[in-house]
């Protein structure tokens, strides 16, 4: 009866919160229901299963950019919406609602055969006499104006593919650790043995991470274009974001998450231990500081101290998204007293039911306004910039939060849920009983709360 009872409070956290647990989880239902009917073509073939960035419903625009970070998110969301899901870790919220684990794990299936396509098309795409490879060179996306036909009610679409310039469609250093997020979870939460198609989902998301590592360091950690020479038999630096060294010794320890190894020059650790400091110029700019978190969350960058360091500095522009990460890949690290979870959660309730739309000229009380606040100082989150008004996003920033505060919050993470779950056929039906109890209460709370702001 014990370990029923423990379930029990695995699912209901407490009686206090049950109203907004079962709201927000009706939340991240309409928020993933909306990325697959407006943000994202779910296949296999070019364009598919590369998540837009934003929609205009008064311009009619649907827009790619940083395709291969919004990629990573999505890749985070599904390994971690299988693993809950499998575990019997969401609670429903009304007929149709629940979530198909095995549909989920095809749909992840998909994404990461996109990246497989982005990464072999990538030569060809700047040289069409080139030959494709596996190489670890990727594009940002491949999303072509035909892709319109896929999309209801859009006037035109617009990426990084099809933009006049090609080599702003080239990889740069922080797609590659946004993508390294997605693959990082992939590795964590689905079963080495777990197959689509005859693939194996883990073993697939970790060979694409070494790919992509490796050519860092062939680099030597300043990104080039393989296929644009210079006269000096080298490849052209790709024009925005090569210079990745300042993250070396971080991302040394992503590469080690993975299984593999690799090496950078001393100075380059030297200056990465140096990103224990809040003082460290690089946290001055909110791209720079966001990347700098996404490496050490996903490598354990300050080993068993990294979930305090990166607690102390979500504070700051309320990321509490990276420590996060961080504990669900590293449950062993230390902790700190400085209540996460609670911030975190006071972040999802306060997510607008709508989904996330730009906030600019518009009256709310949230910081829901900005493609993807996890990279946005605070001064930016709320409202942005004049230029984003009339956006609607697709809302991945919420949805992996979501997750991943679920997965913290239930313990998740761990075998614990194992270890916890009935055995005998007592505490199956105390346990059962249990949760249809609290279901009902949920559901009935749900009906009754008012709108979220």
């Amino acid at each position: 009866m014990k370990n029923a009872i423990i379930l029990l409070f695995i699912f209901m956290f407490n009686q206090g919160n049950a109203q907004t647990l079962g709201l927000n989880q009706a939340k991240y239902w309409d928020y993933r229901k909306t990325l697959k009917e407006r943000y994202v073509d779910i296949g296999k073939g070019k364009g598919k299963s590369i998540p837009a960035e934003y929609f205009n419903p008064k311009k009619g625009r649907l827009h790619w950019g940083d395709g291969t970070m919004a990629l990573g998110w999505y890749l985070g969301i599904l390994a971690t919406e299988y693993h809950i899901s499998t575990k019997k870790g969401y609670i429903s919220n009304g007929e149709g609602k629940e979530i198909d684990p095995k549909q989920t794990l095809i749909e992840l299936s998909y994404a990461l055969k996109a990246l497989d396509r982005l990464d072999l098309n990538a030569e060809t795409f700047f040289d069409k006499n080139a030959k494709g490879e596996l190489n670890g060179f990727f594009i940002r996306d491949d999303v072509g104006s035909e892709a319109k036909a896929n999309f209801k009610n859009i006037e035109y679409i617009d990426s990084d593919f099809t933009s006049e310039d090609p080599y702003s469609n080239e990889m740069s250093h922080d797609q590659v650790y946004e993508l390294m997020i997605g693959l990082a979870l992939v590795k964590n939460f689905i079963p080495e043995k777990t197959q689509v198609g005859g693939v194996f989902i883990q073993q697939q998301a970790i060979d694409q991470a070494k790919r992509i590592l490796n050519k860092l360091q062939e680099d030597r950690w300043r990104l080039r274009n393989p296929v644009v020479m210079l006269s000096n038999g080298k490849g052209k630096k790709v024009k925005r974001g090569h210079q990745s060294y300042i993250y070396a010794g971080g991302t040394r320890r992503i590469m080690k998450f993975f299984g593999g190894d690799m090496r950078s020059p001393s100075f380059y650790d030297i200056y990465w231990s140096s990103l224990r400091m809040g003082i460290n110029p690089t946290y001055a700019n909110n791209s720079n500081s966001s990347m700098a978190l996404s490496v050490a969350a996903v490598g354990n960058g300050f080993k068993k101290n990294t979930y305090r360091k990166l607690a102390k500095r979500a504070s700051k522009n309320d990321w509490y998204f990276y420590p996060l990460l961080n504990k669900a890949l590293y449950p062993l690290n230390r902790e700190i007293k400085r209540p996460v979870l609670e911030k975190a959660q006071a972040m999802i309730d306060e997510a607008p039911t709508e989904g996330i739309i730009s906030n600019y000229n518009r009256d709310v009380n949230h910081s829901w306004g900005v493609n993807n606040r996890f990279y946005k100082f605070k001064k930016y989150q709320r409202n942005g910039l004049h230029y984003q008004v009339d956006r609607e996003y697709n809302g991945l920033d919420y949805m992996l939060f979501y997750n991943l505060w679920l997965i913290n919050r239930t313990g998740l993470y761990m075998d614990s849920w194992r270890l916890l779950a009935p055995r005998t056929r007592k505490e199956k039906r105390a346990a059962r009983r249990a949760r249809k109890e609290m279901q009902e209460q949920i559901e009935n709370e749900g009906r009754e709360a008012p709108p979220q702001p």
